[in-house]
């Protein structure tokens, strides 16, 4: 019996040729699909370790932006410490970027002590205020304005000013004096350096004051537009002591008249 020599083939992929051998074809599959899982790991990997983008921050971390709010601007038609402020032109103050919680106006012997108030009118939004149109002459004001702005902060303004003189002034002269004795009949008798319109003859005669001692019951009565008269009832009682007070200081009678003086008068009646 002859012996027969089987010959193998070795692979270059290092697997036997011949029936047991696994075939080149299934071993590149598996290498393709090796290769593709890595590539998707890798894909994957990165994804999870990437930064998030601008718009797929976190809300917290972006930076805000502070909106800064103006300061509340008060105006006013007449400076701090102005003189000479015409008499009938009313004043003017406004803000801007705020509203007023209160503006007043006051008057007095140095706008500060006993000051007298005045009225003003502010509008409905509270951003303008404006002064009467009738200032007392030679007389210093005062006015004081208190503001919240839209930023949030309250403040203080005021202003201070004196107003001038009146184009007339309005001066009286009597027919009676100081220390003087009179019959029982005597008038008082004041007589004015500007005419007077009917209208506003009860505001003069208002500031007439007559006191006596005794009292005595009596009144005033225009002659003219210059000129009134007081009487009393019947006539005035032997020895009486008559005073008389005239104050006509601010009094307004139009066209820029006004009162700027006053005086008093005491005389008294003699015998019957």
């Amino acid at each position: 019996m002859s012996t027969r020599n089987t010959r193998r083939e070795i692979s270059p992929f290092g697997a036997t040729s011949g029936g047991a051998s696994t075939s080149t074809s299934s071993r590149f599959g598996a290498a393709r699909n090796a290769t593709t899982l890595l590539v998707c790991v890798a894909l994957l990997l990165s994804a999870c370790s990437s930064k998030p983008t601008a718009s797929g921050a976190d809300p917290a971390a972006r930076a805000t932006t502070t909106t800064t709010l103006p300061p509340a601007e008060v105006t006013s038609t007449v400076a701090d410490g102005a003189t000479d402020v015409p008499l009938t032109a009313p004043i003017g103050v406004t803000v801007d970027h705020g509203t007023f919680d209160s503006v007043t106006l006051t008057r007095g012997p140095d706008a500060t002590i006993a000051p007298e108030p005045a009225e003003g009118v502010l509008n409905a939004a509270q951003t303008g205020w404006l002064s009467p149109s009738d200032f007392a002459p030679n007389t210093p004001y005062r006015i004081d304005a208190e503001v919240s702005g839209v930023d949030g902060k309250a403040s203080r303004h005021s202003w201070k000013f004196t107003t001038g003189a009146p184009a007339t002034e309005l001066h009286t002269t009597t027919n009676v004096g100081d220390g003087s004795v009179y019959g029982v009949g005597m008038p008082i008798i004041v007589t004015l350096n500007a005419s007077v319109p009917e209208p506003l003859r009860k505001a003069v005669t208002d500031r007439l004051k007559v006191t006596s001692e005794p009292a005595v019951t009596g009144g005033w009565r225009w002659f003219t537009d210059t000129e009134v008269h007081y009487r009393p009832s019947a006539y005035w009682p032997a020895h009486t002591n008559v005073h008389l007070d005239v104050d006509f200081t601010g009094l307004h009678l139009g066209n820029g008249v006004w009162g700027v003086d006053g005086r008093t008068v005491d005389f008294s009646i003699g015998d019957a």
